[in-house]
This record gives C-alpha cells, sequence and structure tokens, in this order.
C-alpha cells in the first residue's frame, strides 16, 4: 500500500477538530482514490455515486452557507449603524474621564466566568453587552494615548480597528485568557496585562469594536 501524505494526515486531524471543511477532506480522500492509496472495486458503482452525491450536497450547502453569512454581514453592518452613538471626530486629549473602563462591572463579569458560573458564550455576550453600552471602552487610557493615527490623519478610532478576522463571537476562547481574566479579578494581574486576552479577542472578531 502506498504511504499516506503527511499533508492529508494534518487535514483529517484538523477536519475531527473543525478547522477543515467537508469538502477539503473529501478532496483529500479524493486524492487517496486517484492515487491508489485506497482502493475501490471498479465494478462498486454505488459507492462512487455516493461519493458523487455527497459531493453535489456538499456544493449545495457550502453555497447556501455562503450567501446566509452575507446576509448575515449586511444585517450587522446594518446594526453596527444603529449602535454608532458615540462621536469620534472630536477625540479627547486630557479629558480622561471619557475613556475610563467600568472596571468594577468588567470585573464581576470576569470573575464569574473564570469560576465556571458562566460560560465563555455568556461572558462574551457579556463584554458585548458593555462595551456597546460604552461601560468598558474598546481601549484603555493608556493604549489610547499609545494609538498612532495612519498617514491621513484623522482622529483614532479606537486601539482595535484593524481587526482582519470576521466578526464571530462563537469561535472557541483560549484557555490562558480565561485565565488572566480570573488572575486579574482576584488582584494577581494588571489591568494592563488582562487586556491583552481582550485585545486578542478584538482582532479575532470574537468581539466587536462599535466604534469602527
Amino acid at each position: 500500500m502506498e504511504p499516506i501524505p503527511a499533508w492529508v494526515k494534518s487535514i483529517a486531524g484538523w477536519w475531527s477538530e473543525g478547522k477543515v471543511t467537508d469538502s477539503e477532506f473529501i478532496q483529500a480522500m479524493q486524492f487517496l482514490i486517484s492515487n491508489k492509496v485506497i482502493n475501490i472495486p471498479t465494478n462498486d458503482t454505488t459507492l462512487l455515486n455516493e461519493i458523487s452525491q455527497l459531493q453535489q450536497q456538499n456544493t449545495l450547502l457550502q453555497s447556501q452557507l455562503n450567501s446566509a453569512n452575507l446576509q448575515i454581514s449586511n444585517l450587522q453592518d446594518q446594526l453596527n449603524g444603529l449602535n454608532k452613538t458615540i462621536s469620534v471626530s472630536s477625540p479627547p486629549t486630557n479629558n480622561t474621564t471619557t475613556i475610563t473602563s467600568d472596571l468594577s462591572t468588567e470585573k464581576v463579569l470576569a470573575q464569574a466566568w473564570a469560576e465556571d458560573k458562566i460560560t465563555d458564550s455568556q461572558y462574551i455576550a457579556g463584554m458585548q453587552s458593555l462595551i456597546d453600552q460604552h461601560k468598558v471602552l474598546p481601549y484603555t487610557e493608556s493604549e489610547y494615548n499609545n494609538y498612532t493615527s495612519d498617514v491621513q490623519g484623522g482622529p483614532p478610532r479606537a486601539a482595535y480597528n484593524a481587526y482582519v478576522a470576521p466578526y464571530n463571537p462563537n469561535q472557541p476562547i483560549p484557555q490562558w485568557i480565561k485565565t488572566n481574566a480570573g488572575w486579574w479579578s482576584s488582584g494577581q494581574l494588571s489591568y494592563q496585562d488582562y487586556r491583552v486576552g481582550i485585545h486578542y479577542l478584538f482582532q479575532q472578531g470574537v468581539l466587536r469594536n462599535p466604534l469602527n
């Protein structure tokens, strides 16, 4: 039997973890069939027909998923427009009161999450609610003061306006962020260090910045 290429093994592992699509996994299996690593009797047309039907169904489902994602994106853009209740045309220079987070509320949320009193999804939903209500801002005073606006000039739009990942609050949350939340809520970690995890969530699209 021909050896199975390492990239096929990787795709199989990623597929089992949900990191690649069914279509990509099927393509890998087709490669093994085409290269005689997996032998299918030529007279076994039933299996071949089933594979073909699965491919057609997968293509159709992928098309429907893309269409649904586009509709969700359009609805999210409309919602973002409604949520833009804060003007950033003239950001404060010396007044730091407007860029101070409601730490007590955020800390209660972080502590409940660290103690497994709420789920990852509930923590993200709670943080997004605080951010959308401007009780927790997408940047701290230090992050705001250290932010450099682009070459075109104009006011900064917060430190997290450059993430490239699409908005998806249902992604798995790394354990280190939850650990940091617990350490911060118990006074073992500075707020600035805890914010590293929040920065990551913005960059990955888990949290949405209402100032963008």
